[in-house]
């Protein structure tokens, strides 16, 4: 696996990401019609769908990524990171702020069905508009190893990295370098001082 790598290659082993081809494929059923009152949802969980006698009524997931209630996603501040060699990583980086998870709860009939947008071009409904650019309900995935972390880029704010593997490829961080510099540059004073220039 490449050291940097998305949050959908955490997705849970059960988990299918589908259009509504890939639903009728899967399921043997058209995908139903959008219900704009709802978030998007382009997910199955084929283990509820598969052995749904498992599951109650609802199906709890750990880990989904948080998002705020406009739908955009939750970042926390990194000084609060409870692990120490991922807080340790995120400062070595100068990286301030990352995404977080929360646990998700749904009905088993809503983890083995989707809410999907039309595949074909619907003008002029400024509801469906509004809707079709608006939150999706986070898939399930595992937890960050002890070996990861999050490393936010303007290409992918959700991008994953291994940080042994990147700081191998990568070097030390700004901070790392700035933290010798500063190390460098003092010693270079108490050598003035000695000196007396």
């Amino acid at each position: 696996m490449p050291f940097i790598y998305d949050l959908k290659t955490l997705a849970l082993s059960q988990i299918r990401f589908v259009n509504r081809a890939g639903y009728k494929q899967i399921t043997g059923q058209d995908a139903p019609p959008p219900n704009l009152a709802d978030d998007q949802k382009g997910w199955l969980d084929l283990d509820v769908l598969q052995n749904p006698t498992n599951y109650g009524r609802r199906v709890n997931y750990d880990w989904v990524l948080a998002l705020n209630g406009d739908g955009s996603v939750r970042l926390v501040d990194t000084s609060v990171e409870p692990d120490a060699t991922r807080r340790t990583f995120y400062s070595q980086y100068n990286i301030k702020q990352v995404p977080t998870f929360e646990p998700l709860q749904l009905l088993a009939t809503q983890s083995t069905s989707v809410n999907l947008g039309l595949e074909i071009a619907v003008g002029g409904d400024a509801g469906y508009q509004s809707w079709i650019k608006g939150p999706l309900v986070p898939f399930p995935v595992r937890p960050l190893s002890a070996d990861e972390a999050f490393f936010p880029s303007p290409f992918n704010p959700l991008q994953i990295v291994t940080m042994t593997e990147y700081q191998k490829q990568v070097g030390p961080g700004p901070s790392a370098v700035s933290d010798k510099l500063d190390l460098v540059l003092a010693g270079l004073a108490a050598i003035k001082t000695k000196l007396g220039v």
